[in-house]
């Protein structure tokens, strides 16, 4: 099941996610459906992704060289649970490349890594996709922190079903969508996200963020 939003963009200034100093925050996908269901209590893991060659670098990221599948960014993020019913996954990205970016040319796609209670199988199929913003443009070097409500999880799959971390897909509008892979993609992202966990628990975990290596 997805969820498109149209966004509305929203900037501020406020803190920094980790090494990107001070940014402005971007807030898409406001506002939320009524029956949005966007409760969390629990930590799990979070990552951002992005296809290598996309004009957008992540915080912390590295290239994931893992066959089969295109080379791709796993980069650093964050969960807000200071509000478990309305809980966000936060991270920040900056506009490497030498010319302006249409925010609407830049799509987001928030998935659920979701733990099927059938058969143990992680789902990958709940999502929230939309533009980053329909007016304006990213500036060259402009660093922006993207607060997201977490992707839903109760009223896209049947009770029981668990969830196990949430990713983000950054890219271009029109990037093909075959070249994402999309559910392979995700697949690969939360496998390179969770090997990094098993190794670095007590460095991830309390900061609720990844900093993935090759």
């Amino acid at each position: 099941m997805r969820i498109v939003f149209s966004a509305l963009m929203t900037l501020v200034v406020a803190s920094a996610v980790p090494s990107f100093g001070f940014a402005q925050v971007l807030t898409p996908f406001d506002p939320l459906p009524e029956n949005y269901d966007q409760r969390l209590d629990h930590l799990v893991p979070v990552a951002a992704v992005s296809l290598v060659g996309e004009p957008v670098t992540l915080s912390d990221a590295r290239i994931v060289k893992d066959p089969p599948g295109l080379p791709f960014m796993l980069g650093a993020a964050t969960l807000d649970l200071r509000d478990p019913i309305h809980a966000k996954l936060v991270f920040s990205m900056m506009n490497a490349s030498e010319m302006p970016i249409a925010w609407k040319s830049v799509e987001l796609e928030e998935v659920s890594v979701v733990l099927r209670p059938d058969d143990g199988d992680l789902f990958f199929e709940c999502s929230i996709s939309g533009r980053a913003g329909h007016r304006g443009t990213w500036q060259p070097q402009e660093k922006v922190t993207v607060q997201l409500p977490i992707a839903p999880v109760s009223n896209c799959l049947k009770p029981g079903s668990v969830p196990e971390g949430f990713l983000v897909l950054v890219q271009r509008a029109d990037t093909p969508k075959n070249a994402a892979g999309d559910g392979a993609l995700f697949r690969r992202a939360f496998a390179k996200l969770r090997s990094q966990i098993d190794r670095q628990v007590p460095v991830i975990m309390p900061r609720l963020s990844a900093r993935p290596s090759d």
